[in-house]
């Protein structure tokens, strides 16, 4: 009965490591470094003074058609040496993810009521270029309270 439960205890062990090592290979082929890109072109469909209290949609392009838009997130610290995961276009590192739809991140929020000049916080895009490589670039705006 000990052998039977050593052999069996083997085997399970045995099939959790390769279980383990399928999953570490399968998550290394779908992370990717990213590139800084000068490039995209940003663009936002909106005008930028809004009224106190209001809910704003804003949303944002890359005009630059050599690239296609993927992913967006808000107030991240993306560098060179950050990865993603290229099957959901996430954050290894985790942060709030725009809704991208129609090759457009759309941004939403509300509006104080304070009238003056606000800067946004850091909208940082993620797009795939033309030559199939991952490139992200950081863009700031500002709008205006009346």
């Amino acid at each position: 009965m000990i052998q039977i439960s050593t052999i069996l205890f083997c085997i399970i062990l045995l099939f959790t490591r390769c279980s383990d090592s399928v999953l570490k290979e399968d998550s290394k082929t779908t992370e990717k470094l990213l590139n800084k890109a000068v490039d995209f072109n940003i663009t936002i469909n909106n005008t930028n003074a809004f009224e106190k209290n209001s809910d704003v949609f804003v949303p944002v392009v890359l005009s630059n058609l050599k690239y296609e838009l993927l992913a967006g997130f808000i107030d991240c610290n993306i560098t060179d040496t950050t990865r993603i995961d290229t099957t959901y276009f996430s954050l290894i590192k985790g942060c709030t993810q725009l809704i991208i739809s129609n090759d457009t991140a759309n941004i939403w929020f509300t509006t104080g009521d304070k009238s003056g000049k606000y800067q946004f916080g850091k909208v940082t895009l993620l797009g795939k270029g033309n030559d199939n490589k991952y490139y992200y670039q950081d863009y700031l705006f500002e709008y205006i309270i009346k």
